[in-house]
């Protein structure tokens, strides 16, 4: 189902069809699949003193 978030906030906050759960299914099964950083970005953190696993 299509999300428009700008008619979502139009509407009164209670007449919103609000989630009652969270699928945390994405955090585990599809987050570690995604770059969230480029390769520079990445680079730069860890210059700077970030441990790289915390971007893996």
């Amino acid at each position: 189902m299509p999300f428009d978030i700008d008619t979502y906030f139009q509407k009164e906050v209670d007449d919103r069809d609000i989630h009652g759960a969270y699928n945390f299914e994405l955090i585990s099964d599809l987050l570690p699949k995604v770059d969230i950083f480029t390769g520079e970005e990445m680079e730069t953190s860890v210059r700077h003193g970030l441990p790289a696993m915390l971007f893996s």
